[in-house]
Order: C-alpha cells, then structure tokens, then sequence
C-alpha cells in the first residue's frame, strides 16, 4: 500500500493522469483496504484457522503487476481495477492478522499491538522507498521482483501454524485490561483527524516535493523517514505507556510531534528538512497504536468489530477525507493543503483532553 503514494508522480507522467484522478486513486486505495476490513471482521469471528489471510497477502501482491496495464485510453480503468484487487487484499488480511497478533501469550498488550502496527509501518514505508529505487532504476517493471515475497510469506503462515484469537480468550489472557472500560466510540473519534491528517501527508508529500524538483526517489526516502521514526517512537510510547493513561499518553505524543511538522514546512526545501520528518512520525504517528490498544479492551462491538473499526473504519474516513483534500490541492495548490494538516493532530488533542475530562468525572463518581 505505500507504493502507491510514492509513486504517485510517475503514474501520472505514463497514464497522463491529472492530480485529481491520482488523488481519487489513492482514495480508491484506502477506502477498499479499510472499509472490506468492517464487515470482514465480524466474520469467522469464532475461528482459530486463518483463511482471509493467506488469500489477502495473495490478492494485495497484485500491485506490482503495474507494468503490464495499457498506456493507453483505457490504462486508467485497468489501473483502478487493479488497485481495488490488491486493496482488496489488504483488507481481507488485516482483521485476522490482528487477531493472531493477539493469540500470542506472555507479551503485554501494548507491545503485541505495537510490534503489529510497526510491521505495518515498516511495510508501508519501506514500499514508497523501495519501489521509487525499483521503478527510478528499471522502470515499472522492476516492481515484479516485490510478487514473489508475499508468496513466501503465505508459506511461512502455514508452516508456523499461525492461529487466531477470539473474544473468550482474548478477555482472559490479556493482563493489561483496563479496571474501568472506557466506550469505544469516543476513542475511534479520536483517531480519525490524526489518521486524516497522516493520510493526506504522505499521500501528497511525495508529490509536493516533486513540484519543488527533488527527485522521484527522494519523495519515497521522504515517506520512508517518517514512517520510520513512527517505529520507533511506536516502541518508545508503548513502553512509557505501559502503567499509565494510553489517552493522555497519546495526547502528549501528538502534542509534542506538531512542532516538528510545522518546522518541516518551513524548510522544506532544503534536502536535509526529510530528516525533521523522523521526529514527527515519532510522536504524531505513533499515538495511533496506542489508541488501537484502549480501543482492544472497551465498550461496544465484539473483538473482531473493534479492531475492523479502529483499522478499516479509521483508514477507511480518512480515505474520503483525502479525495476532498486532493480536489482543494488541484484548486490551491499541494501547499496549501499541507501546511493546514497540523490542525487533525490538535483536533485529536482536544477529542482526548474530552475523554480524560469524562473519565475523571466518572471516576469521582
């Protein structure tokens, strides 16, 4: 899925698509692979065997078939039915491979769910850096070399008997059940402004940075900064986060990681103003994992409908969100839409300064 944003400019360039059409892409991206997650995470929700899984890493290696689809009028159909296919794919796996992080004993909650968003992120930032290498030196057809490996990986599932949780277990095993469930809905609101605000950053980043002049790969290493300072501040929050509120601890991440997205505006461009990014992802990104990991344990839907919601429902809003940015991009300009995306984290502050406020109210009573 990170392919698509890095390579966002090269696209347009080969099947003369407008900025619109690739931002409606993107989205077409991201509301397949979140939103298939809602309905398909109330299925087989009392099954230990995978089997949406080994289909979904199947299905989501179609995005490197990209080289055989027509330069031609109809290129930009095949495209989109290929993006859907591999989308698809993507939101067949996740629910079930949350469910058999969540199978895993002896590790604590918030290190389970925060090495399973790390492999996310680390997937989803090493594929905007290392498919622009590919395609910036052999062209879309270097990308072929990237189907083979979700291959393997189907075979490692079933070689190491990978299984699923359910809700029985999940309720007995996990030691970090909070003694006070808090709803999920409030927490789910929270997330949804810092994940537009992400989704709108690296889907158009890439592209900005290519109106400036910097190379194709560079707009992917870009992606790849920030994701990667996300997986390491994902490590470092879920530890502090460990014997204290996940809300406020996410709160003060997001506070704490604006600053360092402003500054990346103010100089960016300059080459060296990709590394502020690490920083950034370090706090805005990270709180993500922490939110997933309080929604684990509240109030309302089953396991399977809360992780569906807190993955697919979350991505799934930002991903119209991002169509109705990219129409103000093409109008005002990618800057424009950038320099306002520090606003979703502050509203996510605010939404969690909400929850605390409630929590401590009820609590007194």
């Amino acid at each position: 899925m990170g392919m698509l944003p890095a390579l966002l400019p090269e696209i347009r360039k080969e099947f003369g698509m407008t900025l619109v059409t690739g931002a409606a892409l993107i989205t077409t991206m991201y509301l397949v692979s979140n939103l298939a997650q809602v309905p398909i995470g109330h299925l087989r929700a009392n099954k230990t065997k995978p089997l949406f899984l080994p289909m979904g890493m199947i299905l989501a290696a179609s995005m490197s078939l990209l080289v055989m689809l027509p330069r031609t009028e109809s290129g930009e159909v095949w495209i989109f039915m290929l993006v859907v296919v591999s989308s698809l794919g993507t939101g067949l796996a996740h629910p079930e491979a949350f469910r058999a992080v969540h199978k895993l004993g002896g590790i604590a909650a918030s290190t389970s769910t925060a090495v399973f968003m790390i492999g996310g992120m680390l997937g989803f930032g090493m594929g905007a850096w290392i498919s622009t290498v590919l395609v910036s030196g052999w062209g879309m057809g270097g990308l072929l070399v990237l189907g083979p490996v979700s291959l393997g990986m189907v075979g490692m599932l079933f070689l190491l008997k990978i299984r699923l949780a359910v809700e029985e277990e999940q309720s007995e095993n996990d030691t970090e059940k909070p003694e006070r469930r808090t709803s999920f809905w409030p927490i789910w609101l929270m997330t949804i402004p810092t994940s537009i605000a992400t989704t709108v950053i690296l889907g158009l980043l890439p592209t900005r940075l290519e109106e400036i002049g910097f190379e194709l790969e560079y707009g992917g290493f870009s992606n790849m900064l920030f994701i990667s300072g996300a997986i390491v501040g994902t490590l470092f929050w879920a530890e502090v986060s460990r014997n204290r509120n996940k809300i406020g601890t996410s709160t003060v991440a997001l506070i704490l990681g604006i600053p360092f997205l402003l500054a990346h505006l103010i100089f960016i461009e300059h080459h060296w103003a990709a590394w502020i990014l690490v920083p950034g992802g370090f706090c805005v990104m990270a709180a993500f994992p922490l939110l997933v990991t309080e929604a684990r344990f509240a109030l309302g839907l089953n396991l399977g409908g809360r992780m569906a919601m807190s993955a697919g429902g979350t991505w799934g809003a930002a991903s119209v969100a991002f169509l109705l940015f990219g129409v103000m991009a093409d109008q005002w300009g990618i800057e424009a839409v950038l320099k306002w995306m520090w606003m979703g984290y502050l509203a996510s502050i605010l939404i969690g300064l909400f929850i605390m406020r409630k929590n401590m109210l009820r609590n007194r009573n």
